[in-house]
């Protein structure tokens, strides 16, 4: 007999290492998964807007961002006041 999961568990966050390129999905937040960052797809584009996170780089068109410079964000968010 298999066991069941729990669809409220949320899924174990992914490993990335300092290396890894995330998509902004991958980074953001969302009511349905937790992202890297705990805040939202607007504030994430704001952050990027101005300055605050530095512009992704395009990965098959696709921007990403460095895990490193993500978990700088993680550990010291910016001052947006």
């Amino acid at each position: 007999m298999s066991e069941s999961t729990n669809s409220n568990t949320p899924a174990a966050s992914p490993q990335y290492n300092d290396s890894s390129l995330l998509r902004a999905s991958d980074i953001f937040s969302t009511p349905k998964r937790r992202g890297v960052l705990p805040i939202g797809k607007t504030t994430f584009y704001r952050w990027v807007e101005g300055g605050l996170v530095p512009e992704g780089r395009k990965v098959g068109g696709t921007p990403r961002w460095p895990y490193s410079v993500i978990k700088r964000l993680a550990e010291q968010p910016p001052n947006q006041g």
